[in-house]
């Protein structure tokens, strides 16, 4: 009697030790379920430059008009669904200084660095590629913001937009 009850208590415990030690140790593999419904869409990332603000999506460079003082003035439209936070600029005159107003109406007349709302126009630089320049604040889908150039040289110049998923603004949360 006395040796099946050693037995039986030697296995229970070659049993139950593995099983101790592992919660006693945090090894055992933990699950969490999330019952709430998530939400997953599509959507289309379309940013190009227009000549003027009420114009239809061309997706296509954009060749600037300049006038005598040098300036030219362009639209950047938001044609997508997704709000956009950032973009790349590429222009073919390396020499023309980009800048941009939110206000709806533009640039005040004849300046490239004054806005509608007495706001100063937020710069976006110079050179042939302007990489993830941010927009402040971010351009929600079907929105406009007015552009300028300003050229130090008598080139002509193209400006080109280009977006991707890394521009858009995340509507990613965790609850």
């Amino acid at each position: 009697m006395k040796r099946a009850l050693c037995l039986a208590l030697l296995l229970g415990v070659s049993i139950l030790a593995p099983q101790a030690a592992e919660s006693a140790y945090g090894s055992s593999a933990a699950e969490a379920t999330n019952t709430a419904a998530q939400d997953f869409g599509t959507g289309t990332i379309i940013l190009t430059a227009v000549a003027n603000a009420t114009d239809s999506n061309t997706q296509k460079s954009l060749a600037l008009s300049y006038n005598r003082a040098n300036q030219a003035f362009f639209y950047v439209t938001n044609f997508g669904t997704e709000t956009l936070n950032s973009f790349t600029l590429t222009q073919t005159n390396s020499a023309s200084t980009i800048r941009y107003c939110v206000a709806p109406a533009g640039f005040k007349s004849n300046s490239t660095m004054l806005c509608t709302d007495n706001t100063n126009a937020i710069l976006v630089g110079s050179g042939t590629s302007l990489l993830n320049k941010s927009l402040t604040p971010a351009l929600p889908k079907t929105t406009t913001y007015a552009f300028s150039s300003t050229r130090a040289n008598g080139s002509g110049d193209t400006v080109g937009i280009k977006v991707g998923p890394a521009n858009i603004t995340s509507s990613v949360t965790n609850s």
